[in-house]
């Protein structure tokens, strides 16, 4: 156990250092590679000079030296000022005539450095003053410095350089790509987020309407059912089966609903479409059961996408939920209209406009969501007191010209 903590602690340690022992290791190397020409000049290196021309190495030639190699250590993450300390203790060690050996090769990596690892500003910078060296060398006629030799080296630094600026600009590309495919899943997930807290209000609202409008005829029912229990049998028995068949359609709604949420591959479970306005005379049926006349007006409707034709379907749900509710109303008058562009839909009771059922704070929670489901589809949805009594419910539902259906009333 104490082994593999060891371990991973020492395996820790080298990632996170990493590029500096890369560094360093690459910098001994030279070190070392510089110090035996220092000592033991090649031969073949300089063969093409007739008498070797150098200063013996001394103290200066080892301390230049060192500033020519010691730069490679901050190569990537300094690259600019590395490559300037090492250039000008190499222009040093030409100058003083000091053995340079393969000291040039350290240039041309930290050229390559500069170009992949520094900004455009600073690799322009160090271009320039290599180009400016190189022709001062030549117009001063310096040893070794001819136009050939000039030439050459102009074309090695700037193949290093180039190499760099290639380098650095693939990794930039790869380094945004893969930030762009990190906010496009940040992205992704926040949609999906919001897609899953949307799906969640749109069930809260269905369970709402399904339960509350349910429930209200379920509680008329037996209500009257307990009233007529004994004087009026038949009365018991027929608001018995109303309540036998609107809890079995509420229970199968509420099965459908809850298989969505059930569904662990994220697909909907099998439900029964959708209710619509050809559905709102099954409403109607609910509140007749219970003595309160409905009457629907409906014209020539045009056909509504299907989340709208279900939103415009619960408006009219929970209006006639509130009548059942709050109103004591015995006639209720539905009007759904349409001019080509809106469904306007008005909900009018005859019954009493009780204080709880006016203004948009005490407007009820189911209301409150209506208003809210409008509000996706670019429609309103007004509630209050009506001017000659009873309450009214005004909601208007835009929609995309379609072909003209029957409404079924």
């Amino acid at each position: 156990m104490a082994v593999r903590v060891v371990l991973n602690r020492w395996r820790s340690w080298l990632s996170r250092r990493r590029r500096g022992l890369v560094d360093g290791t690459l910098m001994c190397a030279w070190l070392l590679i510089g110090a035996v020409h220092l000592v033991r000049p090649s031969s073949t290196l300089w063969a093409d000079f007739p008498t070797p021309p150098f200063t013996a190495p001394d103290v200066v030639a080892w301390l230049l030296f060192a500033g020519v190699c010691v730069p490679l250590y901050w190569w990537r993450r300094r690259p600019v000022t590395a490559f300037m300390m090492s250039w000008t203790a190499l222009v040093a060690l030409i100058i003083g005539d000091y053995m340079v050996g393969w000291m040039p090769f350290v240039a041309w990596i930290l050229l390559y450095g500069v170009g992949a690892f520094s900004s455009r500003r600073g690799a322009v910078g160090v271009s320039g003053l290599v180009v400016f060296g190189l022709l001062v060398a030549w117009a001063t006629d310096y040893p070794f410095f001819d136009a050939t030799a000039v030439a050459r080296n102009l074309v090695l630094m700037g193949g290093c350089l180039g190499l760099g600026l290639v380098a650095g600009a693939t990794k930039r590309n790869a380094g945004m790509r893969v930030e762009l495919a990190e906010q496009r899943t940040l992205v992704a997930s926040e949609r999906a987020h919001a897609s899953v807290i949307e799906e969640r209000l749109r069930l809260a609202r269905e369970l709402h309407d399904i339960v509350a409008h349910s429930m209200s005829v379920i509680n008329v029912q037996a209500s009257m059912g307990s009233a007529a229990f004994d004087a009026q049998p038949e009365h018991t028995r027929q608001a018995l089966a109303n309540i036998e068949q609107t809890s079995r359609d509420t229970l199968t709604e509420l099965r459908g609903l809850l298989g969505v949420l059930r569904r662990e591959d994220g697909s909907r479970a099998e439900v029964r479409p959708a209710p619509s306005l050809r559905d709102v005379g099954a409403l109607a049926a609910h509140l007749e059961s219970v003595g309160v006349a409905v009457t629907i007006e409906a014209d020539g409707l045009l056909e509504l996408p299907a989340v709208a034709d279900a939103f415009a379907y619960r408006i009219v749900q929970e209006a006639l939920t509130n009548v059942l509710k709050h109103a004591n109303a015995s006639n209720v008058h539905v009007s759904l209209h349409d001019d080509g562009e809106v469904m306007d839909i008005v909900v009018r009771d005859n019954g009493h406009a009780p204080e709880c059922r006016s203004g948009d704070r005490t407007i009820g929670h189911g209301l409150v969501g209506m208003s809210e489901r409008a509000a996706a589809f670019g429609g309103t949805v007004e509630a209050g007191p009506s001017v000659g009594g009873g309450f009214r419910v005004h909601a208007t539902v835009p929609h995309p010209v379609a072909s003209v259906v029957e409404a079924d009333s």
